[in-house]
């Protein structure tokens, strides 16, 4: 006698296994939905972060504007060159907050100078008796024994 089967057991098997496809599937794309959530939340921490330090360097610009300035007016200067901060530290001094700071630089005095001080020499200091070299101006006295 012949049997037949007449329940679809290979419909029945390709319907579980396109299930089971399917829940992969969206396993894989909530896994993946998941992922894309903690890097944005880890970006939006590192760019609060980074605003924080922003504002913060911000400040710490504001406060050292003073000793730039400083700097740069120093650094155009003919007289002074290669300047650079070597220190600074803020200290209190009688109730006071005081910005103490070493600077190292190069003072020289340029030539384009030195002609005309030497040309300008009694305008210089305008009231200010005149020194002169005597030993230039007088002659030579003879010693007496």
């Amino acid at each position: 006698m012949l049997r037949i089967n007449l329940l679809p057991v290979r419909q029945l098997k390709k319907r579980a296994k396109a299930q089971k496809e399917l829940f992969a599937m969206g396993l894989l794309f909530l896994g993946t939905l998941l992922l894309l959530f903690f890097v944005a939340m880890w970006q939006l921490y590192t760019i609060s972060s980074l605003e924080e330090e922003k504002v913060r360097l911000t400040a710490e610009k504001k406060e050292l504007e003073p000793q730039i300035a400083f700097m740069d007016a120093l650094k155009a200067s003919d007289f002074v060159s290669e300047v650079a901060l070597a220190n600074s530290s803020l200290k209190v001094i009688s109730g006071r907050n005081l910005k103490s700071f070493v600077l190292n630089a190069k003072v020289f005095y340029p030539e384009k100078y030195k002609k005309k001080s030497m040309q300008t020499e009694d305008s210089l200091l305008p009231g200010a008796p005149q020194v002169s070299d005597s030993r230039a101006e007088q002659p030579a006295s003879p010693k007496k024994p």
